[in-house]
């Protein structure tokens, strides 16, 4: 009895541990937009840190714990969505998740994904031209696509880093058209 107890929980925490890695067919084909429409990276391979940091959770928070969000552009408002109570609680819930997500090797065919712990060992302290000599010039840092509105909204946020001062990102919410994903709402957008 007790080694089939002991079973059991081996066998819930492997396929806890492997439903964490899975990625949805809406997840991917958004992510394959992307990547390869909207920033149009399809012959080279990329890297991805698999785990997001905590300031990652609070600048979502702060962008979308709100009843209605706007999107401006040079000062003038271009875009509003207003939440229902639901669709509020339910994407703060989703961004809770990110703190515990792991996002899984080769979520697309041309990337790969690197842990935070093999990031500390490339930089090593050294910086970037540590990073150069060991192979790494830049890596994305994103989670997983975050739908409601039945699909047809996507908040998405990522960043680019290649260098102390290099690199870029954004925080957006995305609207599925007849043509595919459009930006609907920009929150942030930094250039280095």
């Amino acid at each position: 009895m007790k080694k089939i107890t002991i079973l059991l929980m081996l066998a819930t925490m492997f396929n806890l541990a492997a439903s964490a890695q899975n990625i949805s067919s809406k997840e991917k084909q958004f992510l394959t937009w992307f990547f390869t429409k909207k920033l149009q990276i399809k012959d080279k391979e990329i890297f991805y840190v698999d785990k997001n940091s905590e300031g990652i959770v609070q600048e979502l928070k702060k962008s979308l714990d709100k009843d209605t969000l706007k999107g401006y552009k040079y000062n003038h408002l271009i875009n509003e969505l207003i939440y229902t109570k639901n669709e509020k609680k339910a994407v703060l819930r989703a961004i809770e998740k990110i703190k515990t997500q792991t996002l899984p090797d080769h979520i697309l065919p041309f990337a790969k994904a690197i842990t935070n712990d093999s990031l500390s060992q490339i930089f090593n302290g050294k910086g970037w031209d540590n990073a150069y000599k060991k192979g790494l010039h830049g890596y994305y840092q994103f989670h997983k696509p975050i739908f409601f509105r039945n699909g047809t909204f996507c908040i998405f946020q990522y960043g680019y880093r290649c260098g102390n001062l290099c690199g870029e990102g954004n925080t957006c919410i995305y609207k599925k058209t007849d043509k595919g994903w459009e930006e609907f709402i920009q929150f942030e957008n930094w250039v280095s």
